[in-house]
């Protein structure tokens, strides 16, 4: 009997061990056995890239127990990856590096091109209205819509809403290469006007077509 309660407690106690470690993979900080951040030793291999590379998902990676904060920066299907819905799997990536130093918006007519759209997802829709209105030329638009990496070619000039996006989850984590400028997005505000971005601080605003700012292009995936 005695030796029964023995084996029992001896058990227990290990199972408890065994859990106090594994809830040491998800606190945030390096401890235990880990060789960085909630990573290596008793944890998930530290090496995310190489599980990209290896043909694994963000989405695989991130049902896995892998954080976003760990996911974003990755190198994915042609980019670095800043956004992933938790819901579907799908994302974006951004060309990692700037498609051009500084250009304007418009092909210098200032007319509406209906690219309103805001949210996350609308930013192809935009540039697709854009690219038709405008016509050829060397725009914002234009060279992220004729951009190819590799085998990719469905680039666009990003939404205000994914614009942002890359600003907080690359920019302030110093991933992604960007610099303290102004950088464009697809949404217009007015017939004269559309959305761009200070990758300095963040700050949004409504700001002449016709200006000169940075253009990164997006993909989603």
């Amino acid at each position: 009997m005695r030796a029964s309660l023995l084996l029992l407690f001896l058990g227990i106690l290990l199972v408890s061990c065994e859990k106090e470690e594994l809830s040491t993979c998800f606190d945030g900080i390096q401890n235990g056995d880990e060789t960085a951040i909630d990573c290596g030793g008793s944890c998930m291999p530290c090496d995310f890239q190489a599980s990209l590379d290896d043909g694994e998902t963000p989405f695989d990676m991130y049902l896995s127990g892998i954080s976003l904060k760990f996911i974003y920066g990755l190198n994915y299907e042609g980019g670095t990856i800043f956004y992933l819905d938790t819901i579907n799997g799908s994302g974006f990536v951004t060309a990692t590096e700037d498609q051009t130093t500084k250009l304007p918006w418009s092909n210098g007519s200032l007319i509406w091109s209906y690219a309103l759209g805001e949210d996350i997802g609308t930013g192809l829709s935009n540039t697709n209205k854009i690219v038709a209105k405008q016509g050829p030329g060397e725009y914002a638009a234009s060279i992220c819509n004729d951009l190819s990496i590799g085998e990719f070619s469905d680039w666009f000039l990003p939404s205000k809403d994914e614009l942002d996006l890359m600003y907080w989850n690359l920019k302030m984590n110093d991933l992604g290469g960007f610099t303290n400028n102004f950088y464009w997005s697809s949404t217009e505000d007015f017939e004269g006007d559309s959305w761009i971005q200070n990758f300095a601080n963040g700050a949004q605003g409504s700001n002449f077509k016709e200006d000169l700012a940075f253009v990164r292009a997006v993909r989603s995936f």
